[in-house]
């Protein structure tokens, strides 16, 4: 099964990902493709490796499309939800949101000593609520599941 995990910075997604996933199962992360090429810690970005992560990114996605033996954890933190609606029919996946408020995912980034103190983490939370509601949409929302705190939070 192939899951898209979409939700704010601070909101759970890689935790939600790693507490689900099962020895051979893969994880398409963003943050961690970063640290990986890059041999910074987590959350370190190197600008100029952007157009590598995405290809990175990219590749990892079209693979995992072809069907892989395992499950399959994408997340995005795109708040787009035509962002989410296209990962999740191309990878014939399970959506899951995580509508976490914006004052809990910015608490949870500020505790977060991973976080590079230099970015602006409110901001992007902020700008990922403007740009989920904005894409709402007369159409309602794609298919939601949301999940309880203590599955998020159990792993630490």
């Amino acid at each position: 099964m192939n899951y898209v995990i979409a939700g704010p910075p601070g909101s759970g997604k890689t935790t939600l990902a790693h507490k689900r996933a099962q020895y051979g199962d893969a994880i398409v992360d963003v943050d961690a493709l970063f640290a990986a090429l890059s041999g910074q810690a987590l959350y370190a970005k190197p600008v100029g490796l952007l157009p590598v992560v995405a290809a990175a990114r990219d590749a990892a996605v079209a693979r995992i499309a072809q069907g892989i033996a395992g499950d399959a954890y994408v997340i995005t933190a795109d708040g787009q939800r035509a962002t989410h609606n296209a990962l999740r029919e191309r990878l014939d996946a399970e959506l899951i949101v995580l509508e976490v408020d914006a004052e809990t995912c910015k608490a949870r980034l500020l505790q977060d000593n991973r976080r590079d103190a230099d970015t602006d983490w409110p901001a992007l939370v902020d700008a990922w609520w403007r740009d989920y509601g904005a894409s709402a949409g007369a159409q309602g929302r794609l298919r939601l599941l949301r999940l309880a705190e203590e599955e998020l939070c159990d792993s630490g």
